[in-house]
């Protein structure tokens, strides 16, 4: 069982070259990484790649906007993307409210 309530709160500035403060719970084994973020309204995941590993986003509370190999999508609570290996992508939260995801990460 993973509790993010204990595990460590990290605050990232710029996150992969995004804008605003990331703030991060994460649970990191030699398979995985499950990380619980939150971004205030404002704050963004930079624009990255997934070179080596895909990834699963599931929304847990508030709106944002996902940009997956130069295709828009909004995310809204109980949405998912997924990001394959090769694929590019951003987060950002344009909303009012914090935005809070599950991002799941399996490293091959």
């Amino acid at each position: 069982m993973i509790n993010f309530e204990e595990l460590q709160e990290t605050i990232v500035p710029n996150f992969k070259g995004g804008e605003g403060n990331t703030i991060i719970r994460k649970y990191e084994d030699a398979a995985m990484k499950v990380l619980r973020v939150v971004l205030k309204p404002g704050c963004s995941i930079g624009l990255h790649t997934h070179v080596t590993n895909s990834e699963v986003v599931y929304i847990i509370a508030g709106q944002g906007v996902c940009i997956l190999n130069g295709k828009e999508e909004v995310l809204s609570r109980g949405q998912c993307s997924y990001c394959p290996k090769g694929s590019e992508h951003t987060i950002a939260n344009h909303g009012t409210e914090d935005l809070v995801l599950l991002g799941v990460v399996p490293e091959q």
